[in-house]
């Protein structure tokens, strides 16, 4: 996919610089324009044209493109024509220039007043126009050329061209050739953005695909598109499409950044300065509804612009940051650092007449070129972060299984280890009394109902034990004392052994699962110490230490275990081992032999 995507960025910068390296001109135009001395929204043609009898144009035209002409008044630039073979096209290279009139005045005296191109009245635009154009006819040969111009941008291009036939079908065929290849390549990534979001149905890239979309169109209308076709062809959008569209392009690319990277703690902060800048073009945005529903186009433009321009930097210093944090990668700070650069490439490296046509679309599609570079960047990233998160949930739905699986062996390894134990104990305990049952209900010298007694006295004390330690009671922090004495108090029925304990744990707070699991533990050693030591009497004490533990020790005055049996076989110890390491704490067992064990266990609370 990144290899497709570097052919489409060649493709595209090729298609920008086709056909030949002429320059702009034959000869320089700006050599024979000059300035009227002043401005002036109040003065006819005529005024205009006694002003130039007198000498009142007697600013020269410099050779730079840019001037500053911002403002209501009018500025007036006059030229003389020479002897003409062909016809000629005068242009003035600038879809955003809000007004231009041209008036031509024969030697003879005659006035002729061409075509007006207007922004800043509603239909005044002539459609098939991208900038303002004129045929000059080669009967003007040795004319006056007058140009009324207005602008209420900061700077305007008057990039004035005079250009025969072929220059001027070869300067249409270039942009057309590099508006059908933009928009093609713009719509084709808009395409695969859009299907990604079907697929993945994720909404960030529904906002980069909407980022595209209004770049797109920002792109159109520096081209001048809306104006060869009337789009939109109403003062106060042609005043704003400049900012506004760029502006919503930013808010739509804001959302995505908020949304798509995969922010850690130290980078939170950089999220909610994007969702700050959010605000901002949200703002923004709004007021130029407002000021284009109030049909108002004196709005403050240079406070958008200064401000616009410190949030993309900003934007640029985060993205730095992000990759520095490793969020992204440096490849997509570098994405965004083009556009940056371009931008200010295109405010302050002004070019000059003297720059070929090939030199001066690239001044002014630098910036477009830029972004198209980082829109392909950041499809790269978007693919590749895709692919690695669908590598992932496929791992971890690999291992989602191999955890049920191994849960589900488990379950059933100890479902039979249970089985097992319940089925020792039975036979153990009951399988003993039935066999004595038997035998003394055969045996009729022996069937004596007090013997008979005795044997189901025995069954019963076994039965309600065994039950005892079958049972698992619900025990928390306010019934853990309760539950254990009630425990004790049951096996001291149930059995001949005598069980004494001592609870020493007034304020302390333990969890719901760690007070069943020191039930258990407890349960079992008393549970070992019955049926395998042969005590007597077993000691149950239970404290709070001074070091935030809770002791548990369990002494019994029985034969003691044989070690290698806790070590390899006892599935009892086994199993208070095992829930003593769930708990994080220690177990210590001493049974020397004939001499009791004594079994101690610190849990940290």
């Amino acid at each position: 996919m990144y290899r497709f995507l570097l052919v489409i960025i060649f493709l595209n910068l090729n298609l920008s610089f086709v056909n030949s390296q002429e320059s702009t001109i034959e000869t320089p135009l700006y050599k024979s324009v000059t300035f009227l001395n002043f401005k002036s929204d109040t003065l006819s043609i005529h005024n205009i044209i006694e002003l130039h009898k007198n000498e009142m144009f007697s600013i020269p035209m410099e050779n730079k493109l840019f001037y500053e002409v911002q403002g209501k008044p009018a500025t007036w630039l006059h030229f003389k024509l020479n002897s003409l073979q062909k016809d000629k096209y005068l242009c003035i290279w600038n879809t955003f220039l809000d007004y231009s009139k041209l008036y031509i005045q024969f030697e003879n005296g005659k006035l002729v007043e061409e075509k007006e191109f207007s922004l800043i009245e509603k239909n005044k635009f002539p459609i098939g126009f991208r900038s303002p154009t004129w045929k000059i006819n080669k009967d003007y040969s040795n004319a006056d050329v007058f140009i009324k111009v207005k602008d209420f941008n900061t700077k305007t291009n008057l990039n004035l061209l005079l250009l025969n036939f072929e220059q001027y079908n070869n300067r249409l065929q270039k942009e057309n050739i590099i508006i059908i290849a933009q928009t093609i390549f713009l719509s084709l990534l808009l395409l695969f953005i859009l299907i990604l979001f079907i697929a993945k149905k994720e909404l960030s890239l529904l906002w980069y695909a909407l980022y595209i979309v209004f770049f797109l169109f920002d792109f159109l209308f520096h081209m001048g598109v809306h104006n060869q076709f009337g789009i939109l062809n109403f003062p106060i959008f042609q005043a704003s499409s400049q900012m506004l569209v760029p502006n919503i392009a930013m808010f739509f690319a804001s959302l995505f950044f908020i949304n798509f990277y995969s922010y850690n703690k130290r980078t939170k902060w950089i999220q909610k300065g994007f969702i700050y800048f959010s605000y901002y073009f949200a703002i923004v945005t709004i007021i130029f509804g407002i000021f284009f529903i109030a049909n108002k186009m004196l709005f403050p433009k240079e406070i958008i612009i200064y401000s616009a321009r410190a949030v993309i930097i900003l934007i640029l210093i985060f993205h730095i940051l992000l990759a520095i944090r490793k969020v992204i990668p440096y490849y997509l700070a570098f994405a965004f650092i083009l556009p940056i650069i371009s931008f200010f490439i295109f405010v302050n490296d002004e070019p000059d007449f003297h720059t070929s046509i090939n030199e001066v679309f690239l001044f002014d599609y630098l910036v477009y070129i830029a972004t198209s570079i980082e829109i392909c960047l950041v499809i790269y990233y978007i693919i590749k972060q895709l692919i690695k998160n669908e590598f992932l949930a496929i791992t971890l739905k690999n291992e989602n299984l191999i955890l049920r699986n191994s849960f589900q062996e488990n379950i059933l390894r100890i479902q039979q280890e249970e089985r097992n134990k319940l089925f020792r104990n039975i036979h153990d305990s009951f399988g003993g009394y039935l066999e004595a049952l038997k035998l003394r209900l055969l045996n009729k010298t022996e069937r004596t109902p007090e013997q008979i007694q005795e044997i189901i006295g025995s069954f019963d004390k076994d039965y309600r034990y065994l039950l005892n330690n079958l049972y698992s009671p619900k025990i928390n922090s306010e019934n853990f004392v309760e539950t254990l004495q009630e425990f004790c108090s049951k096996i001291n029925q149930a059995t001949n052994n005598i069980i004494k304990s001592t609870f020493k744990v007034d304020n302390t707070q333990l969890t719901p699962n760690q007070c069943f699991l020191i039930y258990r533990i407890i349960s079992e050693l008393i549970t070992n110490s019955i049926k395998h030591s042969k005590a007597s009497e077993i000691n149950v004490n239970v404290s709070k230490t001074s070091g935030s533990k809770l002791e548990i020790i369990v002494l019994d005055d029985g034969i003691g275990y044989d070690q290698h049996m806790i070590r390899k076989n006892s599935y009892g110890i086994q199993n208070i081992k095992y829930i003593v390491s769930e708990l994080k704490g220690n177990i210590f067992i001493n049974s020397p032999k004939n001499k009791g064990t004594s079994t101690t266990i610190n849990i940290p609370i």
